[in-house]
């Protein structure tokens, strides 16, 4: 850390974790997602190319977290599409996680993300990421009741196969 002067404007126009993080003044800064356009439930439903791209993000998210035994709850789920978005949207580095579930998922959906839906609009990828997170937002009480949601409706996708629906009827699994 060097203790030169710097105007305010400049601080905060340049600051960088790696060059910061020593300085009394820094914190990590704080993204409101809430702010970031997204595609209401209305305009995606029946939108065949935006349910297609919502699918993969889901099915990934859905075989991750069948393949660690269901392990990850609503909340780590949400944390993987903020860091989906801020790749898509705020165009940064991909992020990193302290949580190796967490670091781990959002590897697994980035990955299937740039195979199966690269090169497209970005702006697009976003509004669709928005809406999955409002949707995992709205649906979550913390536990799991978004990822039940989307095992039900998406399921997983055993070896590539394509789209298997898991539907677990309560009382019965």
């Amino acid at each position: 850390m060097t203790t030169t002067c710097i105007c305010s404007h400049c601080c905060g126009t340049s600051r960088k974790k790696d060059l910061c993080e020593g300085c009394s003044f820094y914190k990590e800064p704080k993204r409101n997602y809430n702010q970031i356009p997204f595609y209401a439930p209305n305009e995606m439903d029946g939108f065949d190319e935006r349910e297609k791209i919502s699918d993969v993000i889901e099915v990934a998210l859905s075989n991750y977290d069948y393949g660690i035994e269901e392990q990850l709850n609503d909340n780590d789920a949400i944390q993987i599409i903020e860091m989906l978005l801020d790749v898509y949207y705020f165009a940064e580095d991909p992020p990193k996680n302290d949580n190796p579930l967490v670091e781990n998922g959002f590897q697994v959906v980035l990955s299937s993300i740039q195979k199966k839906l690269l090169p497209m609009d970005l702006g697009e990828l976003s509004k669709i990421l928005g809406a999955i997170r409002f949707v995992a937002k709205r649906r979550t009480t913390g536990r799991r009741e978004y990822m039940e949601i989307i095992r039900q409706y998406v399921g997983v996708d055993l070896k590539g196969l394509g789209r298997v629906k898991i539907i677990v009827e309560p009382g019965l699994g």
